[in-house]
């Protein structure tokens, strides 16, 4: 009976003291737990040293190198016309004849009327020289000479009336073979054979496609920081595999008064345009400025108070520092930071919504600016 009483107090001290040791055990666990889920568990990244750059970016529509009418300076029948859409001409090829029976008889009149006045002109100035040496021995009166320096006179008006005739029939003449006033692309056609046209009628367009152009209007802002020459990039709707590189041609000193706007002229100097056609829609990317080695984070880590105060959360042994910062350019995801953090600063990315100074951390994921 008593090793029966024995062994149940034995039993009892070591049920004792086993539930004692998982007692405590479960609150170790417990507490350890606790104390895990009061960490905050964050993505972060280390700030570097990188190249930015400003860039401004506008949009506009692709126009040709020059846009011409060709417009008929005469009147009549079209004989003949070698105007075809999507033909190319260079400057003077002829692209409409006109009837010109009447300007060609014009122009022989006016010639044999040029070749009586140059004869006319001659005799009167032949007449004048022998007046002038018989006046000088005093064998004609002075009467007579001034004259024969009127007839003179008149017959030097009428050679100068008839050089101009002469010169308007030509023109005339010429006017009525209409030519192409640049090299281009013929993109309309307005008339055919048969037609009757006056003058200051519109023949046809044409487009120097030998490279091409787009204006953006920029605002007061930027206008400032857009020079000649500063290089740019052009990125088309509908040809988005390609960008073509481009400089700035022209920067207006006066805005439009409706919109207080300043257009400026972008040229395409790239090689390969086949594919641009007047009309396309355009965003042309402009760089103003560049920074290299300058430190920068991910936009995402930056913060801001209810101020609009840029801070971030730096990671430090496992404890978030609030730090306040100077920011800078904006590109391609990366923002400057002047001042606040330097290159190698551990800067928090997500997670950052629950965090206040001092907070105890846990990183789920380090990452790089390769793989952000």
């Amino acid at each position: 009976m008593k090793n029966k009483i024995v062994i149940l107090i034995i039993f009892t001290i070591i049920f004792v003291i086993i539930f004692i040791f998982s007692n405590n055990y479960q609150k170790d666990n417990r507490l350890k737990i606790n104390n895990i889920n009061s960490k905050i568990t964050v993505s972060v990244e280390r700030a570097c040293g990188d190249s930015v750059k400003e860039i401004l970016a506008y949009t506009g529509t692709i126009s040709p190198s020059n846009f011409v009418s060709v417009i008929s300076q005469t009147y009549g029948i079209i004989l003949e016309s070698r105007i075809k859409i999507g033909k190319r001409c260079n400057k003077g090829d002829t692209l409409v004849f006109i009837e010109n029976d009447m300007q060609k008889a014009n122009l022989e009149q006016a010639h044999a009327q040029l070749i009586t006045a140059q004869a006319n002109y001659d005799k009167a100035e032949k007449d004048l020289k022998r007046a002038e040496n018989l006046f000088a021995d005093s064998a004609l009166s002075e009467a007579a000479l001034e004259s024969i320096r009127l007839s003179f006179q008149s017959a030097k008006a009428q050679l100068k009336s008839a050089i101009a005739s002469y010169e308007l029939s030509k023109k005339q003449l010429k006017d009525t073979y209409i030519m192409a006033p640049i090299k281009g692309l013929i993109v309309s056609k307005k008339l055919d054979v048969g037609n009757t046209i006056s003058q200051g009628t519109e023949i046809c367009n044409i487009v120097d496609d030998s490279y091409f152009k787009t204006t953006i209007m920029v605002s007061e802002q930027d206008i400032n920081k857009i020079r000649v020459k500063m290089s740019a990039d052009v990125k088309i709707d509908v040809i988005p595999h390609k960008t073509f590189k481009a400089h700035v041609s022209s920067v207006s000193y006066m805005p439009q008064p409706q919109t207080r706007l300043y257009p400026v002229e972008i040229t395409l100097i790239s090689s390969d345009q086949e594919e641009i056609k007047s009309g396309m829609f355009c965003h042309v990317y402009i760089t103003t400025k560049e920074i290299k080695n300058s430190v920068t984070i991910s936009e995402q880590a930056i913060c801001f108070d209810d101020s609009g105060n840029s801070y971030v959360y730096l990671f430090k042994n496992n404890i978030a520092k609030k730090i306040p910062i100077i920011t800078g350019i904006k590109y391609q995801g990366k923002q400057q930071i002047i001042s606040g953090i330097n290159n190698g600063d551990t800067v928090i990315l997500s997670g950052k919504e629950k965090l206040t100074d001092g907070s105890e951390l846990i990183i789920k994921k380090v990452y790089t600016r390769d793989n952000n």
